[in-house]
């Protein structure tokens, strides 16, 4: 039953060259109530007009000012050439809960990425039911007005997914509301930067999450060995807590487990063991920081030093 046994995979494309995906489109303004679960999806290969625009992400799902449940699914084998190769959402509080998100491409070549998931929110807010612009004009009609930008990813297999640029596994950034990732494993991901994932302007809690193998060399698709953060890579993100999780085994030249910049997190009671900076890196180091609040964590056996501290104007203590 289940995904392995209703498989929703990607039209044949119309000619050479043409998209065959996305293979599922959620953009109705539709709320957590509205359920995707239990299919596999795959084959998907969306096509943009140029390597970077928004209409190349998604190959197997987009949402679009929707936040949908999205349960049960496995997102396998599917492709883009923008960000996203398995799922894209923006301006989106979508609930991932229990999917796997296994293969998947986003070729996106600068400043994109998120080869298993790609979620960014940029809207200041959006009408449900009606159409609207504005809070006060939503209200008038009836609607109501809901700030999206706190989306949810637990309980998920994010696994051999590869992004061109950041965020291998998944690439998440402007969040307008608190996130929460949790409880998922991150496994075997490639990407220039942040090969388990990218996190860009987010705030909200990581927790009990596995980070594991990410960043080593993606030889089929010549993306990697990751720079920095085999495992997470945190940007511009000062409202971030990160607890309980476990960095294991992850590749990064110049930080092999997680790269901190112009951020000022909380890391509590997380495990950073056998992360490998390759023979001739920079900074050989597990997790190299600028600024944040660092407690009862726990390295051992990580190839280099365990915390390498950049000049920043706020330093960790």
């Amino acid at each position: 039953d289940g995904a392995a046994a209703t498989i929703l995979s990607a039209p044949t494309p119309s000619s050479a060259g043409s998209s065959s995906g996305p293979v599922v489109t959620i953009d109705g303004g539709q709320s957590r109530t509205a359920l995707l679960e239990g299919f596999t999806i795959t084959g998907g290969n969306t096509i943009g007009s140029t390597s970077t625009s928004a209409d190349g992400n998604g190959g197997a799902i987009r949402v679009v000012g929707a936040s949908p449940t999205l349960r049960r699914l496995t997102v396998q084998a599917n492709s883009a050439t923008g960000s996203g190769g398995g799922l894209a959402a923006t301006d989106s509080s979508l609930l991932v809960d229990d999917c796997v998100f296994s293969g998947n491409i986003a070729a996106h070549p600068s400043g994109g990425g998120g080869g298993g998931l790609y979620i960014s929110n940029v809207s200041n807010g959006i009408c449900s039911d009606v159409s609207q612009s504005d809070a006060a004009s939503c209200a008038v009609a009836g609607g109501t007005w809901t700030y999206p930008g706190a989306p949810v990813v637990r309980r998920s297999l994010i696994v051999g997914n590869t992004a061109g640029d950041n965020g291998g596994g998944m690439l998440m950034e402007f969040s307008t509301g608190p996130v929460e990732i949790s409880g998922n494993s991150f496994q075997g991901n490639h990407a220039n930067d942040g090969a388990g994932a990218y996190l860009n302007t987010i705030s909200g809690e990581v927790f009990q999450n596995t980070f594991e193998g990410n960043g080593e060399v993606d030889p089929l698709n010549t993306v990697g060995p990751t720079q920095y953060a085999g495992g997470v890579y945190l940007s511009s993100s000062s409202g971030a807590t990160f607890s309980n999780n476990i960095f294991n085994g992850n590749t990064g030249s110049s930080s092999s487990a997680m790269y901190i910049y112009n951020s000022s997190p909380l890391l509590s009671h997380n495990v950073f063991v056998d992360n490998i900076s390759p023979v001739g890196a920079s900074v050989g180091v597990a997790l190299r920081i600028f600024g944040g609040v660092y407690r009862n964590n726990i390295f051992a056996s990580n190839t280099g030093a365990a915390v390498f501290i950049s000049t920043a104007n706020n330093l960790p203590y």
